[in-house]
C-alpha cells in the first residue's frame, strides 16, 4: 500500500485518480482533514468508538471504509 499524503491541496478526487487508488488506512490528521473537522473532536469520534481505527505500532489509523459509514450513518439520522 503507497502512503498518499492529504495537503491543504489535495482532494479526495486526487486520492482516487492515484494509480493504487484511494489508502485504506488513513492518519488522524487526513481523517480531520477529509470530514473538515479539528484534530481534537476527530480524536473524540476516533477515540469514542464512533470511527474505527487501529493501532500499528504507536500509530492510530482510521479505516476509511468505517469512516464512509460514519458519514452515511450521519446522512441516515
Amino acid at each position: 500500500m503507497r502512503f498518499v499524503p492529504i495537503t491543504d491541496d489535495s482532494t479526495i478526487k486526487d486520492l482516487e485518480e492515484s494509480k493504487s487508488g484511494p489508502p485504506l488506512l488513513l492518519t488522524m490528521m487526513e481523517t480531520a482533514s477529509l470530514l473538515r473537522l479539528g484534530r481534537t473532536q476527530t480524536y473524540e469520534l476516533v477515540m469514542g468508538g464512533r470511527i474505527p481505527s487501529v493501532t500499528i505500532g504507536r500509530r492510530r489509523l482510521v479505516v476509511r471504509s468505517g469512516l464512509e459509514e460514519f458519514v452515511n450513518g450521519l446522512l441516515a439520522e
